[in-house]
């Protein structure tokens, strides 16, 4: 497979005008599974996160399309008879950080190994969110939290969860989030990681980012 004519072919066929460059992600994971296995979950990751897989006769990657995304997922050799998957992710912003989520959860559909984690219950986590009350179904998982009150929605990936939050109502003046215009909620993402059956970590960001990959840090533990 020849890496640089399908990264020029990505970004063409990811933007109409050149003169509109979109903002682009890329990550990578060494997984424990034949190339055709990489092949097969790469067009099961696009189908699950809802992205319209394109048909095509190529072997090596995947691509998909989901409104204002575009991706690619390839595959090849890696050591220890190993697959490289590599996820490109392009989109129609000038934020890096919008191409970033979509990678993110692309990814971790790829290295979801781990059996599915149980997240279901109570959870207090001082950083942020207060009381975490969260329900799951399956891999959907939903809940509130307390400080300030709101709610979140996502989706686990093995072990991990990928959240998005909305806090019920504006802060109060002075304390609200930088940048944000006053008098609208906040909004984000949250990373989160069972530490053991009973605590958990992550990482958190305001707006449309890449939880993964954010500076904020918290803990938890089940109540």
């Amino acid at each position: 497979m020849k890496i640089p004519l399908l990264l020029a072919a990505f970004v063409v066929s990811a933007s109409p005008a050149l003169a509109a460059s979109p903002a682009v992600s890329r990550g990578e994971e060494l997984l424990a599974i034949s190339f055709e296995d990489c092949i097969v979950r790469a067009r099961k990751a696009f189908i699950d996160e809802g992205w319209k897989v394109s048909e095509g006769d190529n072997t090596s990657y995947a691509l998909g399309r989901k409104g204002i995304h575009t991706a690619y997922i390839t595959c090849s050799p890696g050591p220890d008879a190993k697959t490289w998957a590599n996820v490109f992710v392009a989109s129609y912003t000038q934020d890096s950080q919008v191409p970033g989520a979509e990678r993110t959860r692309l990814q971790l559909r790829m290295a979801a190994a781990a059996p599915l984690g149980n997240f279901a219950g109570t959870w207090f986590v001082p950083t942020r969110f207060g009381k975490v009350t969260i329900d799951q179904v399956g891999d959907k998982v939903s809940g509130r939290y307390t400080e300030p009150a709101g709610t979140l929605t996502g989706i686990a990936y093995g072990d991990t969860v990928v959240l998005d939050f909305k806090d019920d109502a504006p802060l109060p003046p002075g304390k609200g989030v930088k940048g944000l215009p006053p008098n609208v909620a906040a909004t984000g993402r949250v990373f989160i990681r069972l530490t053991t059956a009973k605590t958990l970590g992550g990482r958190w960001c305001d707006g449309a980012c890449d939880p993964k990959t954010a500076p904020l840090t918290f803990t938890g533990r089940r109540q």
